[in-house]
């Protein structure tokens, strides 16, 4: 019988296209078939998530290295576990924006100000797509910082940095969610985890690397002084673009008038 996904034929013994990977179905589509396929996909999915999450604080090296050496049915993909993190970042950001809109305003501020924080604004709304551009700076930074480690290349810095981030989002995701629903400070309770969000990437060295503790913090801190620099020199980068458009469109207020 033919694959029904590409129609390639498919002997009696198969159970999964060789072609396309897609599974041999020779049964009459009936209420169970559907809720095996339903468990197939939503509750794997499901436990696969729950797995990555737990996995990433007790042992990260596995599902780092599971994910470069093509482990996938274990453990959630990066790019679906970045995107969630992305997602639930930017929506709650979305909550406290509308439970407690004048957090996200100065009041009595010059339009100067008003800029600046709407300009502050956009950098939190947007954080989980600015931390994906920026993502390969940071995974540039880690090969650089471990040159001497041979155990990753550019591409395995990119992988571990990834998870880090996302869990990272997801985790202050589920710690501010109900503090921000009930009407907490977004900047502040954002911020609160802060360090332990460091600590972890001090711990997710130590593991990926099977290093003491003195080295990943050692690592850390120097990673830390090229992370800054990086982020003064886009901070300088960014200042002197808006300062431009505000001079051009002060220059142009001008002519008009």
């Amino acid at each position: 019988m033919p694959c029904k996904n590409c129609q390639y034929a498919l002997s009696k013994d198969d159970l999964y296209c060789s072609r396309c990977g897609a599974k041999k179905i020779d049964e009459v589509l009936t209420l169970k078939a559907i809720g095996k396929e339903v468990q197939e996909r939503y509750l794997e999915l499901d436990s696969a998530l729950l797995l990555t999450f737990l996995d990433l604080f007790r042992k990260p090296e596995a599902v780092a290295d599971g994910y470069i050496n093509g482990l996938r049915k274990r453990y959630m993909p990066l790019s679906n576990y970045f995107a969630l993190a992305i997602t639930l970042t930017g929506l709650l950001f979305v909550f406290a924006k509308k439970i407690n809109p004048q957090d996200f305003v100065i009041p009595e501020a010059s339009s100067s100000m008003e800029n600046i924080m709407a300009q502050f604004n956009l950098v939190f709304e947007y954080q989980g797509l600015i931390n994906l551009i920026l993502l390969p700076l940071g995974a540039l930074m880690t090969k650089l910082v471990f040159i001497d480690k041979k155990k990753y290349n550019y591409v395995g810095h990119l992988v571990w940095n990834g998870f880090y981030i996302a869990q990272t989002f997801i985790a202050v995701f589920l710690f501010s969610l109900i503090p921000v629903l009930l009407g907490a400070d977004y900047f502040l309770i954002t911020n609160l985890p802060t360090i332990p969000v460091l600590l972890y990437y001090v711990w997710m060295i130590k593991r990926l690397y099977a290093m003491g503790w003195w080295e990943a913090i050692g690592r850390f801190l120097l990673y830390m002084v090229a992370y800054i620099i990086l982020v003064i020199g886009v901070m300088a980068i960014a200042g002197i673009g808006f300062a431009l458009y505000l001079l051009a469109t002060d220059q142009g207020q001008n002519i008009s008038v």
